[in-house]
């Protein structure tokens, strides 16, 4: 209870409750995915592109927000951005995949190990092709981390080489990692692609999926300037992200369609982020609502990484697994875990962070 005291007074509520979103639809979905054969691809909202585009904003701000007057105030403010970043993400991240060559050497589910697995320690295992060994969910996690290594790297060669002032090099910068990996989607475009091609080829790769996060750091820029208009019309914005999603999942589902496989993975991020503003301008001030969602929001990092490993050991046993209540059980052991595995690893790697800075 003191840990939600302290984070309920300096947190956002509706972009925790956008990341309870998120990471629900991930945790459930692959629940049904894996026990009843009911694809969450098949949801209209896509968690993971909910956890990118808030990814990108909540980025956007840390740095639209800093005060950088200089190139050298810009290396030492980027200097600290890496070590902050990689505090808050490599503990778990590294922790997880221990956990996951474990499971795999053990047998307690499938997958290969072999030399090419060290590319897992270096996020290299989507980069530019898919390297289907096992710890399937770290492919996106690989997409966030070469984001925050190429994005302070970007705004600063704009700054040197261009001589721009900060607001315009995150403009540019923006447009580099939004229209690259558009252009590189059309660049691979494959015509023969099946479904299983497309999503290892085009949705899970790290140079195919960059823009999703860099839609993120567009609505930060355009709350920054234009916040009333952006208030105001926040339902609005909603509505035609929500249209624009059920569009593209009824409509939109050839897979080896040039669409497809391009400009339609843009479609979804841009209608995503459309509802974004909404959330982060909800006004929640009930403590009883307030508490379970800041709660679910802190270890979300850690459902993300647990929720599979659990699955597996729930498949490993010798339950079955058709009935609701192992729904229920599935749901508790997942938060219990993340809990767990928040206060003894994930927070107190935090704590370092903080007292570093």
């Amino acid at each position: 209870m003191k840990i939600l005291k302290t984070e309920i007074a300096d947190r956002n509520i509706g972009l925790d409750l956008f990341r309870v979103v998120a990471v629900s639809i991930v945790v459930v979905g692959h629940y049904f995915e894996h026990f009843s054969n009911l694809y969450f691809t098949n949801v209209l909202l896509d968690g993971v592109e909910m956890f990118f585009v808030l990814s990108g904003f909540l980025i956007g701000n840390i740095f639209l927000n800093a005060e950088i007057n200089s190139k050298n105030e810009f290396l030492s403010f980027s200097k600290k951005f890496y070590i902050r970043r990689w505090f808050r993400t490599l503990p778990n991240y590294y922790l997880f995949l221990f956990v996951n060559i474990l499971f795999v050497y053990f047998g307690i589910y499938d997958g290969i190990i072999n030399f090419n697995a060290s590319a897992y320690f270096v996020f290299l295992q989507n980069f530019s092709k898919p390297l289907d060994l096992f710890f399937w969910e770290s492919w996106s996690l690989a997409v966030e981390e070469w984001f925050y290594l190429l994005l302070p790297a970007i705004l600063v060669s704009v700054v040197v080489i261009f001589k721009s002032k900060f607001q315009n090099a995150y403009l540019y910068t923006f447009l580099i990692l939004m229209i690259f990996p558009l252009l590189y989607r059309i660049f691979t475009y494959n015509s023969n692609a099946d479904q299983s091609t497309y999503y290892l080829y085009f949705r899970k790769l790290v140079l195919t999926r960059l823009d999703s996060i860099a839609y993120g750091l567009g609505a930060a820029l355009v709350i920054k300037f234009y916040e009333e208009s952006v208030y105001k019309g926040r339902f609005v914005l909603f509505t035609i992200g929500i249209i624009g999603l059920i569009v593209l999942k009824i409509y939109v589902i050839d897979w080896n369609s040039f669409f497809k496989q391009t400009i339609a993975l843009s479609f979804e991020s841009l209608f995503t982020v459309m509802l974004l503003p909404l959330f982060y301008f909800a006004n929640i001030k009930q403590k009883i609502l307030k508490a379970p969602i800041v709660f679910i929001a802190i270890i979300s990092y850690s459902m993300y990484l647990v929720h599979l490993p659990v699955i597996y050991l729930i498949k490993k046993s010798s339950f079955g697994y058709n009935q609701i209540i192992f729904l229920v059980i599935y749901l508790i052991s997942v938060i219990v875990v993340s809990t767990i595995s928040y206060l003894i690893w994930e927070r107190p790697t935090t704590k370092i962070r903080n007292r570093i800075f």
